[in-house]
């Protein structure tokens, strides 16, 4: 539904991203996947298990997966929980066969029971997610004891960071609201202050086509440290680091 213009920070389908009213701000998940299979395959690893909660997910991001994966010259096993079935009992009835990397493509509940089945059934397996899994939502969904995560993450880090942006995000955080910092609100922040600069640059009583032209000229803004660019492509930011 893009007949309507949007500042979309955690949209990461790429498929969007020439349509004019559409500002995505992050890197996509198909940056993210390459980010962590070029890191895996550095370190020798020569099979990955991609894991999708449904047969819509795999339907959805498979083509995708299995090209970069060619790429970068891995073995891909698809893992695709049948319908009907408990991602937690999917988990935990796992082969052995099963790579030791997995790459999971859920959400943060998806993934919390996931690893509960994973720690039930007792096979060491690193689980990588990607930016659509918050990480605060999910330690607070009882994940299965001692399955390795790694996380990947659009934003610099909004705990440790020393980016000016994120002393920002930490101070409005602690005035306005009872909860701790996270990457997903901080990428809410940005976003927020993102969009809050380019109407400030529209000058007084823009207007929604004055608006919408203002946006459209992607101009580079800073905010406290933090650059948004739309020179490299055709999102604002393209880096992405990981966390376990």
């Amino acid at each position: 539904r893009l007949e309507i213009a949007h500042v979309a920070p955690w949209l990461a389908d790429s498929r969007f991203d020439a349509n004019p009213h559409l500002f995505a701000l992050f890197a996509s998940r198909e940056d993210q996947i390459r980010h962590v299979l070029k890191n895996l395959a550095t370190m020798g690893v020569a099979s990955i298990g991609i894991v999708y909660p449904t047969a819509a997910h795999a339907a959805a991001l498979q083509l995708g997966m299995a090209q970069i994966a060619e790429r970068l010259k891995l073995e891909a096993q698809v893992l695709t929980a049948p319908k009907g079935r408990d991602l937690e009992a999917f988990g935990g009835q796992l082969p052995a066969s099963t790579p030791y990397f997995l790459l999971f493509t859920g959400d943060a509940i998806e993934l919390a029971l996931f690893t509960r089945g994973l720690a039930r059934r007792g096979v060491q397996r690193t689980v990588v997610c990607l930016s659509d899994v918050d990480t605060n939502t999910f330690l607070q969904l009882s994940p299965g004891k001692g399955v390795p995560i790694i996380f990947t993450r659009v934003v610099p880090d909004p705990r440790t960071s020393k980016v000016a942006i994120v002393r920002s995000y930490r101070n409005a955080l602690q005035r306005y609201f009872d909860e701790e910092p996270s990457p997903t609100s901080f990428a809410g922040y940005l976003g927020g202050r993102y969009a809050g600069a380019v109407i400030a640059g529209a000058g007084n009583e823009p207007g929604r086509a004055k608006l919408l032209a203002q946006f459209k000229r992607r101009a580079a803004v800073d905010l406290d440290g933090w650059r948004f660019d739309y020179a490299g492509g055709s999102r604002a930011s393209s880096p992405v680091s990981y966390t376990h």
